[in-house]
Parts: structure tokens; sequence; C-alpha cells
């Protein structure tokens, strides 16, 4: 990319991933496997029909349960993970290639954890959450050149992601929950897109391209309350079970269209050009987009880069849900596409329950107040979830990058990156209480991360290779809590939990340091098996 990121690349404020999948050898067949504390992988690799095709594939399974055994953590939730990627090519002439490639994704945790509720806290509880994710990608590429200078890439794709949630919490003398959550969706998508690159002279390169998306979204959310625990009294007849279903289905289409131009000026001077279109019906986005940048080679391997242009990001099908309340898009343009829903609370912030809010219904939530180990299972439902009415926001830094063979055994990268992101806003307020909330109309972003740094070192000789490397970034901005004298609903003073001020402090700074020590073996088969610690 000659600066910022030109029109090909749309739907997005902040940056891009151009990722391409491994080319396996068509030479031979190889087979990797690996084991770890946390995860046991396979992946293998050959060619068919005499080198005219090619298949890749990859699947890992992880597992958590002994890193928390190590680290002295056993009590926490052991979440598991697995993940498949496959790849068929197959070349069809000098002039086109066809490939199938699939990835599929699964996570989820059960966990079941002691809790506290009822009148005073005095009621023993379990809380249980089982909660599992997916994603499902299949597409298929078909690559072709019409020419010395016209390329031409077609691609067919369909997608399915879903997420089952499931909660409760029961006396611990009784079979039967309180209550019960479920929330099911299920996303769904194809598209087709193809790109031309078509080059008018040695410096000078044209292209155009055009993406077509058809989407579903299905969000179901169910609470069924059998009993108030707040209540010693028995409940009237018919009173329970307070069963609520809501459902929010939406589904659309989106299209994006671009067209570019990289000419190289003089020999190192390159300048791109460009303009790209977006639109979705959900929101009734419509949105242009021109592109400019330039990129100025200095020698010895450094490189000046510039860029300018408009970049939008239209709110997804899928980012409005049902046990938000609000089921509105909102164009990219209008007030930083709408307001968006989440929690005031850090990563490191311990989960409390507040006993001094009034409320004469019962709070369901399976959202621990015993801190270590819980999660949220549902935070749509906590207490601590607000509602951000964005104004209008700002991200501007800069990046240097090093990357160079250090010898014929020593390779060294490097990048650091000072950057600056700040929103302001038009108000913020509870979502599940009447409590204000205390922040600043301009405060620094959630995400801003003022300083950031990663090196790696790696060195081979033979069969062996040792890898350092070290990341660094500032803490992010996060929300202090206060403990706040009240009075309960039987006019007693007590105490709860409230919010300092709203991204009023920072995380402490993050440091991370990994070693990796590999060795390969060879046979008939090419297998390797790389111990890493």
């Amino acid at each position: 990319m000659t600066g910022g990121f030109p029109a090909r690349y749309g739907n997005k404020r902040s940056g891009v991933f151009d990722v391409t999948s491994r080319t396996p050898e068509r030479e031979r067949t190889r087979l990797d496997v690996g084991v770890s504390f946390m995860n046991t992988r396979a992946m293998g690799s050959g060619s068919f029909a005499g080198g005219n095709g090619s298949w890749l594939g990859f699947a890992r399974v992880g597992y958590m349960g002994p890193v928390f055994q190590f680290i002295d953590q056993a009590d926490l939730p052991k979440p598991y993970y697995e993940d498949a990627f496959g790849k068929v090519s197959y070349k069809l002439s000098d002039r086109h290639v066809l490939s199938l490639e699939l990835q599929h994704a699964r996570d989820g945790y059960v966990y079941e954890i002691p809790a506290t509720t009822g009148f005073l806290d005095t009621i023993n509880t379990r809380e249980r959450a089982d909660n599992h994710y997916g994603n499902s990608y299949v597409w298929t590429t078909l690559a072709s050149t019409l020419g010395p200078r016209t390329t031409v890439h077609t691609l067919l794709s369909a997608g399915l992601v879903t997420r089952a949630r499931n909660g409760s919490e029961r006396d611990v003398r009784r079979v039967a929950p309180f209550y019960y959550l479920n929330n099911d969706r299920t996303f769904t998508t194809f598209g087709a897109a193809q790109d031309w690159s078509h080059g008018l002279s040695d410096r000078d390169i044209v292209s155009l391209g055009v993406d077509f998306r058809q989407q579903r979204n299905d969000d179901k959310y169910q609470t069924i309350i059998y009993q108030d625990p707040d209540d010693p009294e028995p409940p009237a007849p018919g009173e329970f079970p307070i069963v609520t279903n809501t459902r929010f289905v939406k589904s659309g289409s989106r299209l994006g269209a671009y067209l570019s131009n990289r000419w190289r000026v003089v020999s190192p001077l390159v300048v791109e050009a460009g303009v790209r279109y977006d639109g979705a019906t959900w929101t009734g986005d419509h949105d242009w987009s021109p592109r400019v940048s330039a990129a100025l080679s200095l020698g010895r391997g450094m490189t000046a880069r510039v860029g300018w242009g408009y970049y939008r990001q239209m709110q997804a099908i899928d980012e409005v849900a049902a046990l938000n309340g609000d089921t509105t898009f909102y164009r990219s343009g209008s007030r930083s596409n709408g307001p968006r829903v989440g929690t005031w609370r850090g990563p490191r912030a311990r989960c409390f329950e507040s006993r001094a809010t009034g409320s004469a219904a019962p709070t369901c939530g399976p959202c621990s107040g015993t801190g270590r180990g819980a999660i949220d299972a549902f935070p749509e439902v906590g207490e601590d979830r607000m509602k951000v009415f964005p104004d209008h926001n700002e991200s501007k830094g800069i990046e240097v990058y090093f990357d160079r063979p250090l010898g014929q055994r020593l390779t060294a990268r490097a990048s650091y990156a000072y950057s600056i992101a700040n929103e302001d806003v038009l108000s913020m307020v509870n979502v599940n209480s009447t409590e204000l909330l205390p922040y600043d109309l301009h405060h620094p972003n959630p995400e801003d991360q003022r300083n950031a740094a990663n090196a790696d070192l790696t060195w081979r000789t033979g069969a062996w290779s040792v890898n350092g490397s070290l990341g660094y970034h500032s803490g992010w901005p996060a929300t202090h809590e206060q403990l706040v004298p009240v009075t309960n609903e039987l006019g007693q003073p007590d105490y709860t939990i409230r919010p300092v001020k709203i991204y009023g402090e920072r995380l402490p700074d993050y440091f991370r340091l990994d070693t990796r020590v590999a060795r390969q073996w060879r046979s008939g088969w090419e297998t390797s098996a790389p111990r890493a610690r």
C-alpha cells in the first residue's frame, strides 16, 4: 500500500488486513504436528494430478484446563475451542486457477459457580452459564490472466455465524431455577465479488471491482422467571412463571464498488488515487469515499508514506441485538453511526451485584458477586450497561517499522506507533438503572492506545530455530469504581458500587515476552514436530 489503504478496501475506518492463505509446495507431501499445554494441532499439504492440483489442511483443538492448574487457578471456567481450515487448488490452464477454501471455528464454555441472592443475600445459590459460538465460511476463487497486462479475480462465498447463550440461577437446596435466560443468534451471508487489474503501461495500473453481499440476522431472546427470591411470601396463583420472548429479524443487501489508479510518477515516487462507493439497504447508506496516497522511497530500505481520504464504516446488520432494546439502524454519517451500547466496567473490574436499586422486579443475570472467576455471560442485563450517544471522534498517529535480516541466520523486526484517539459525546445514559453516570463530554476513545511497540528476533541454523518477541502498549482507558453509601429499600444505611468517572483512568501498561524453540525432523513424509515453551 502506498499510504492509507486504497479504494479497493471499504467499509472500514481504521485499517485492514489483507490475508492470503498459504500455497502448498507441489513437489512433496508435508505433515506437521504440534502439542502444547494449550492446544494440539496438525497440518498437512501436498499435490495431485501431476502437480496441477494442491491441497492444504489444518486443524487445532484447544484446552485451558492444564494451564489453569499450572497457574493455580483451577476454579476458573475452562473454555475450549476448535478450528479447521482446508484448501484445494487446481490449475485449469495456463491462464486460470480455481480454488475452494473452507474455514470453521467453534468455541464455548460451561461453568457453575457459587453466588447469593434473595432478601439481604441470605440464599446461597449456584449460577450456571452454557455458551457456544460458531463460525463457518466457504468460498471459491477463480484467478484468471487475460493477457500480459490484465488479471481478474472472481469470488463466490457463503458464511454462517451462530451464538447460543443459556444462563440460570438456583437455590443450592433445589433443582428448579429462580430464572432462566436464553439467547440464540444466527447470521448468514452470501457474496459475489470480482476485481479487475489492467496495466496501461509499466508505470500505470488501473484497478476496479464490485462486491455484493446478501445477509440475514435472526436474534431471539427468552427469559422465564419462576420465583422472586426477594419475596419470602408465597406468590399469588398465576403470578409465575413470567415468560418474555423477544425476536428481531433483519435481512438486506450490501454493495461496494471502486475504481483506483496507481501511477509511478518518477522512479522513487508512487501515487495512487481512487474513489469508492458503499451502500446498505438496512441503513440507507449511499457513501462515496475519495482516496489519495503516495509513497516515496528514501533509499536504504526506507519509505515515506502519506495518505488522505474519507474512510466510512456502516453499521453491520448483526450489530443490533434484541437484548439491547434498540432495533434502529443508523447511517454512517449520522452522529458517528448512532448510539452504541456497552459496559463501563473494564477488563480488570470485579463483577458486583447491587442490592440498593429499589427495583420491585427480581434482578436476573448470571453475573456473580463473588468476584474471583466471575464471567458475565449476559452483559446486556448488567447494572453497568450504558448507551453512548457520540457526536464525533478523531484518530491520528504515526508509525515506524523495521524489517531486515542481520546476516544469514538472524532476522529482526520492530515497530513503534504513537497515536491519539478521542471522542466527543452528546450523552451517556444507564440502560438498566436510573442512576446518572459521571463522564466528560470529551474523553479518550475506549480503544485509545498512545504508545505501542513490538520487537521480534529470529535465529536459524540447520534444523533449529529460536525466536523471541516483545510486545508493549500503554494502558487503555478504564473506569474505576467506588463504594457509595445509600439507603436501601428498607430505609436502612447500605452501600453500592458506582463508577467514579467513565474512562477517567487508565489500566497499567501491558508487557508480553514470548520465546519459542523449534527443531525439525525430516523423513520421507516431511514431518516436523516443533517444541515450544
